[in-house]
C-alpha cells in the first residue's frame, strides 16, 4: 500500500512537473529563424544621450522639430541632438526624476516628473520656463497645441495648464482601478480637443480650453472575478487617420472611433500596452504576445499577423519606408513587409530593449533604447544575388543569417 501511495505521489509530481515544464516552454521567447533579407538597415550614427530609464519603467519618448531631436533621461537631463549627424547641441540638468517626456510645441519642451510636476523648458537651450504641480507621478509625455498643456497623473487626474506660464486652467478627477499597469498614455491633442486614455478602458474627449467633457468611448470592459482578470488599461496614445481616431488597450480591444461623436465604428479583440501606428490604410499593433498585426483601417478586418517574434518583448511598431519596424528586448531591429507581414530585414542595434516608440522622419528611423543610446538608421534594398546577412562583416554585429547563399 505504501509503495502504491509513493508511486501515485511520484506520478502526480511528474504530471505537475510536466505541466510546469509545458507552461515554461509556452512563456519562452522563440529563437530567431533565418530570413530572406530584402532590405538592410544602415546606421547613420548613434549617440549616448544620458542614463536612459531605470527599474521604475518610463517610456521616455523623444520628440522632433525642425531638424532636432529632443531627449530626456530618468535622472533629469534634457538634451538636443542634430538629426542629421547626432551632434549634441545642448544639455541641461533639471534636478528631477523624469517619468514622461518629451512633448513639444511652439519652441517649448515639456516633461513630467516622478514627484508630480510638469516642467516646461526652452527648446533653444533647455532653460526652464515654468513648473506646475500635479497630484502624483507623471509617467507620460505632456502634450500641447501651443495654448494649453495637458497631462495625466498616475492617480487618474488630468491637468491642463496655460502654455505661457503654467497656470492651471482646469482638472478632471477620474477613478483608477485597484490594479493597473505602471504607465499612462500621452493625450492626443486634435481639433480643439484633448483625447485622454484611462486605466479603466475608456478614452474621454475634453474641450481643450474649458475641460468640458465632449464624449467618452469604451476600449475594453472589465471581465472576470479577480482584479487580475478584470485588469483593463489603455496605455496606447490614440492616433488619428482619416475619419477616425484609433485606440487600443491591454486586455482590451483595438477600436476605431468617429472623431466628432465618439461612436465606435468597429472593434477587434487585441491586447497591447504599446502605442500603435497607422499608414497605407492599415493600423499596426504589437500585441501582448509580441505578435505584429495589421488591420484594415476602414473596416477592422485582419490583413495579416506575424507570430515569428513570439514572446520576444517587442517595442511599439513604426512605419519606415516599406517596412513595419519593431525592436525586441535583446536589441534586434526587425523589419516586416507592410504588404504581407513577412520578416524581410534585421540587424542588432545593441543589447538593450526599447520602451519608446521609434520615430520616422524624412526617410530616417530614430530609436532611443532603455540605456539612453539614440540611433539613426536608413534602409537600402539588398542585392538579390547576395545575402546581406551572410556577409562576414555583419556576423559580428549580431546579424541573423538567411538560408545559405554560398557567400563565405
Amino acid at each position: 500500500m505504501k509503495f502504491r501511495r509513493s508511486l501515485a505521489a511520484a506520478c502526480c509530481i511528474g504530471f505537475l512537473m510536466a505541466g510546469c515544464s509545458s507552461v515554461k516552454e509556452e512563456l519562452k521567447p522563440v529563437k530567431l529563424e533565418p530570413i530572406e533579407a530584402q532590405y538592410k538597415f544602415i546606421r547613420n550614427w548613434s549617440s549616448t544621450t544620458g542614463d536612459g530609464q531605470d527599474a521604475r519603467y518610463a517610456r521616455l519618448q523623444p520628440a522632433y522639430a525642425d531638424g532636432i531631436l529632443y531627449v530626456a533621461d530618468v535622472k533629469g537631463t534634457v538634451s538636443a541632438w542634430r538629426a542629421s549627424d547626432g551632434k549634441r547641441l545642448w544639455k541641461n540638468k533639471l534636478h528631477a526624476a523624469i517619468g514622461g517626456g518629451v512633448g513639444i510645441a511652439k519652441g517649448y519642451g515639456f516633461v513630467g516628473t516622478l514627484d508630480g510636476r510638469v516642467i516646461a523648458y526652452d527648446l533653444a537651450d533647455g532653460s526652464v520656463k515654468w513648473e506646475a504641480k500635479t497630484s502624483s507621478e507623471v509617467v507620460s509625455a505632456p502634450q500641447s497645441d501651443g495654448q494649453v498643456v495637458v497631462t495625466q497623473a498616475i492617480d487618474g487626474r488630468v491637468f491642463a495648464f496655460a502654455f505661457e506660464d503654467g497656470r492651471q486652467l482646469w482638472n478632471y478627477d477620474h477613478p483608477v482601478p485597484v490594479l493597473t499597469l505602471r504607465s499612462n498614455a500621452a493625450p492626443l491633442i486634435t481639433q480643439g480637443s484633448a483625447l485622454v486614455p484611462f486605466d479603466n478602458g475608456q478614452i474621454l474627449s475634453f474641450d481643450l480650453q474649458t475641460g468640458q467633457l465632449r464624449w467618452s468611448a469604451r476600449i475594453g470592459q472589465p471581465q472576470g472575478k479577480t482584479e487580475l482578470e478584470r485588469l483593463i488599461d489603455v496605455d496606447s496614445t490614440p492616433i488619428e487617420m482619416g475619419p477616425y481616431v484609433y485606440g487600443a488597450g491591454y486586455n482590451a480591444r483595438l477600436v476605431a472611433i468617429a472623431k466628432g461623436t465618439g461612436r465606435t465604428a468597429w472593434a477587434q479583440d487585441v491586447s497591447t500596452a504599446h502605442n500603435i501606428a497607422g499608414a497605407q490604410n492599415k493600423i499596426f499593433v504589437s500585441d501582448a504576445n509580441s505578435h505584429v498585426r495589421a488591420f484594415d483601417a476602414l473596416n477592422g478586418s485582419l490583413n495579416w499577423e506575424n507570430d515569428k517574434l513570439h514572446r520576444r518583448g517587442i517595442s511599439a511598431p513604426a512605419v519606415f519606408d516599406k517596412l513595419v519596424v519593431v525592436v525586441d528586448e535583446e536589441g534586434y531591429l526587425h523589419g516586416l513587409s507592410i504588404a504581407d507581414g513577412s520578416l524581410i530585414a534585421r540587424t542588432r542595434i545593441g543589447e538593450h530593449s526599447v520602451a519608446a516608440q521609434p520615430l520616422v522622419i524624412d526617410g530616417n528611423l530614430y530609436i532611443l533604447d532603455t540605456a539612453g543610446v539614440l540611433f539613426s538608421f536608413r534602409t537600402e534594398e539588398t542585392d538579390s544575388t547576395v545575402s546581406f546577412w551572410d556577409m562576414p562583416s555583419n556576423r559580428h554585429k549580431g546579424a541573423i543569417s538567411t538560408k545559405p547563399t554560398g557567400v563565405k
